[in-house]
Parts: C-alpha cells; structure tokens; sequence
C-alpha cells in the first residue's frame, strides 16, 4: 500500500475535483477551473488509484509506477480526450492548454506521489 501521506494527497485531490464539479454544477463558471482543473487533476487521481490497486495485489508497499507507466497514461489521455473524442463528438473541443494539464498532472504524479521511483533514481546517480 503506498504511503499514507500519498493516500490523504490523493483523497484532497479528489476532494478538489469534486468540489470543482458541484461549483460548476451550480452555474459558477471560474475560467482557468473550469477549462482546466479536470485535465490537470486526472492523471494524478488515475494513476494514484491504479498505484494503490497493484500495490494491494503485489502486496508491496515500495512499489512504484516505471517513468514509461506514466507517460503511457499521460499520451492515453491526450490521444483519448483531444485527438479521438475531438473527432467523434462536437461536446469535445481539442484545445492546446488540455495536453499541457495532462503532463502537468503526470508531472506532479511522479514527483509528489510516486517518491519510491524518485529515491530509486537519486539512488541510481549517486551508485554512478
């Protein structure tokens, strides 16, 4: 099971999405949220919730997602929510700033919630 600090980001993380769907769904519309809140929390609140499923059926609490994980889901939601979704449907809109969100939110994955791919890699450099 990961870490339980990782556990309580990624519960306020949904918590924040949450709150941003029930603040649009009362008709506020605050531009930068409401474009992009959703893009940006995805990947985190994904990959989070996948991490926590694979760390339980491995039964290891150091396990972590490889760099290539994350980048797949990051390109999986780009190709997913602005490239075919786009095409199929006119209530999706591709806009260049969804991509940036999603590698944001890969970003911050890896970095924040994904610290054991981190010590592993300072670990690395360090060993030469």
């Amino acid at each position: 099971m990961p870490k339980r600090r990782n556990i309580i980001i990624l519960i306020l993380l949904m918590l924040v999405f949450i709150v941003n769907q029930i603040i649009e769904r009362m008709g506020v519309s605050i531009l930068f949220l409401y474009s992009y809140l959703d893009d940006l929390l995805a990947v985190p609140i994904t990959l989070g919730i996948y991490h926590i499923f694979i760390s339980h059926i491995r039964n290891n609490s150091n396990y972590f997602l490889s760099p290539s994980i994350i980048i797949i889901c990051v390109i999986g939601f780009i190709f997913h929510f602005e490239i075919l979704m786009p095409s199929l449907s006119n209530k999706y809109i591709a806009d260049i700033w969804d991509p940036v969100m999603y590698i944001l939110g890969g970003v911050f994955y890896a970095l924040i919630l994904n610290q054991n791919l981190l010590f592993k890699l300072r670990f690395r450099l360090e060993k030469g």
